[in-house]
């Protein structure tokens, strides 16, 4: 393996690891879970359905999607800039503004180039990750994720899903907002959005690597 390829094979094993668990911890039955779901469809039960504590449980699994988008997103980045001799060539072209702090840093051994550069960037936000691998890369995001799949038998437009959970996860985390019809059926369904995400992101990059 290039060192290339060893990086990306150690983010998919490490991101797919923390899937399978998450699945197989929620793939166990719950006592509340089992109870609300046998309540017929109705208001007076969406109300009480409302009341389920697992809901505070998966609405607070958001952040958890969101952090694998970003390590996968952050850290494919930083290998791919650090192995991309084109990449990384047209680093030495731009003004970069680094604080001193980091350069001792540098000197140090403590960060690299590619490292500072990495965390300069916010990849929660699909619209800075695409101009991001567009920029250093030629990589184009979207163009990757436009694409429609099928999960949990249902035909979805990848990209809209991505961005759907990274909204979910702003408006948890910053507003405090609670999705009170966000259970474990639709959470699920969400962490196999973000695998899916994980196989066609892998499988682009690799094809990129193998032609870079």
């Amino acid at each position: 393996m290039s060192p290339t390829e060893k990086g990306l094979f150690i983010i998919y094993e490490n991101i797919k690891d923390k899937i399978q668990k998450l699945k197989l911890v929620l793939g166990e039955e719950n006592k509340h879970d089992e109870y609300f779901n046998t309540l017929p469809k109705n208001e007076i039960s969406l109300l009480i359905q409302s009341q389920n504590p697992n809901l505070v449980l998966y609405n607070s699994l958001l952040p958890f999607l969101v952090s694998l988008i970003e390590y996968l997103l952050s850290n494919t980045f930083e290998i791919m800039l650090k192995y991309d001799v084109l990449a990384y060539d047209e680093l030495s072209k731009e003004n970069l503004k680094i604080p001193i702090e980091d350069v001792m840093k540098i000197s140090n051994g403590e960060l690299t180039l590619t490292q500072i550069i990495t965390k300069n960037y916010n990849f929660q936000n699909l619209e800075v990750s695409n101009k991001v691998y567009k920029k250093h890369l030629k990589i184009d995001l979207f163009k990757t994720i436009s694409i429609k799949k099928k999960v949990n038998k249902k035909v979805i437009f990848l990209k809209d899903e991505l961005s759907s959970i990274i909204s979910r996860r702003h408006l948890m985390i910053h507003e405090f907002a609670f999705d009170y019809d966000y259970n474990k059926e639709k959470f699920m369904f969400s962490l196999n959005v973000v695998e899916l995400f994980l196989e066609v992101f892998i499988s682009e990059i690799e094809k990129y690597s193998t032609t870079a």
